[in-house]
């Protein structure tokens, strides 16, 4: 099974574009086909950011099934990568909790192919890579 890490970024366009490759990424880590792994920091994060956007009780749902299956990370390194320091803790938590993706559209992490072997990339590039998944296997 793939453990990825997902942006903030690429959770508020699960809640634009319903219908889209985030959230689709979403409902593969709630369903048990992907492990999404967050820390509590960027739990948090998520939390705040997705407040702003006033998201319809639909997906507010959908966000805390998201949750419910996620694995906490609470042991990562320290990491400075990012040109923007505040996106180091998806790297932190991609390491710490052993992922194979960091999916984010944010530049700053993007730059980066990967790092220490998890690969940094849209969610549309990982549906591209891993075409088994979410075709009734997990991959």
């Amino acid at each position: 099974m793939k453990r990825v890490v997902i942006d903030t970024n690429s959770l508020v366009a699960a809640r634009w574009k319903r219908g889209g490759c985030s959230a689709a990424l979403m409902e593969l880590c709630i369903d048990g086909a992907v492990r999404a792994l967050v820390t509590k920091q960027i739990e948090r994060e998520n939390r705040r950011i997705l407040k702003k956007v006033r998201p319809p009780s639909g997906y507010w749902r959908t966000l805390e099934r998201f949750y419910d299956t996620a694995e906490v990370v609470a042991d990562t390194p320290r990491i400075k990568l990012a040109e923007d320091a505040e996106d180091d803790k998806y790297l932190e938590c991609a390491v710490g909790g052993k992922a194979d993706y960091v999916i984010s559209s944010d530049r700053h992490l993007l730059v980066h192919d990967g790092y220490e072997g998890i690969r940094i990339c849209k969610s549309h590039e990982f549906f591209r890579e891993n075409p088994g998944v979410g075709a009734g296997g997990s991959v």
